[in-house]
């Protein structure tokens, strides 16, 4: 795999990049990352990123299975191999920036329908007639729950006395025909430990959670000392 910085160079191609960006068009991001990949029009995606600022100024970092290609004067590329040394009972201090569901059944659908994790809560705790603290102690609770059932699965454990849960944003995201698309994210910091490393080599590759294509799910790690 190979992790790449991505950044946006002033020229006059960037200037109608980020207006794009200012009306929500989260696709201009997808698009732009896509072109860093042309060898094969036909492949699937096989990148997860994540968008930040920079001194004002969009940054992505990239992990990919194919190393990109700077084919655009738009945009500056930095890439190196990324293989890192996973063992057992390694910890790591980690970054997550995730798009939180449930998925619940319905009445008369075929398929479970996804709810955001903050809001159901939030739903949860008016039902129940709680309090602002019990309410924010319940969306808390369903929060780290979220994170703890996930990485169970991708072969880590998480330290909850060292976890960090950033801004709940709600984003909302204008689709090609005009139809609105809405998601929301947490970021996640801390320390994970290693139990299965297979899993979670696959897990860097792979993300964790949905909106991948929106810029959610990419695990950033790096070794942690005490």
């Amino acid at each position: 795999m190979y992790m790449s910085r991505v950044r946006i160079k002033l020229c006059e191609n960037s200037l109608q990049y980020l207006d794009g960006l200012a009306k929500k068009d989260v696709y201009a991001v997808h698009q732009l990352l896509w072109n860093l990949f042309p060898s094969d029009p036909d492949a699937k995606r096989d990148f997860l990123f994540r968008a930040e600022q920079k001194d004002g100024w969009p940054t992505y970092y990239v992990l990919s299975k194919r190393s990109p290609v700077q084919v655009s004067e738009l945009f500056s590329v930095e890439t190196k191999p990324f293989a890192p040394n996973i063992t057992n009972g390694q910890q790591f201090a980690f970054d997550l920036r995730v798009n939180p569901v449930v998925a619940k059944r319905a009445d008369g659908k075929k398929n479970c329908v996804h709810h955001d994790v903050w809001m159901d809560a939030k739903h949860k705790a008016k039902l129940a007639n709680y309090s602002e603290a019990d309410t924010d102690r319940l969306i808390t609770e369903s929060v780290i729950k979220w994170i703890v059932d996930r990485s169970e699965q991708n072969g880590f454990k998480i330290d909850i006395q060292q976890l960090f849960i950033g801004a709940y944003q709600q984003h909302r995201a204008i689709k090609k025909n005009n139809s609105a698309l809405r998601y929301s994210t947490v970021d996640y910091k801390g320390v994970l430990t290693v139990v299965d490393s297979v899993k979670l080599k696959d897990a860097l590759g792979s993300g964790i959670g949905r909106a991948k294509a929106f810029g959610c799910g990419l695990l950033l790690i790096k070794p942690y000392s005490t």
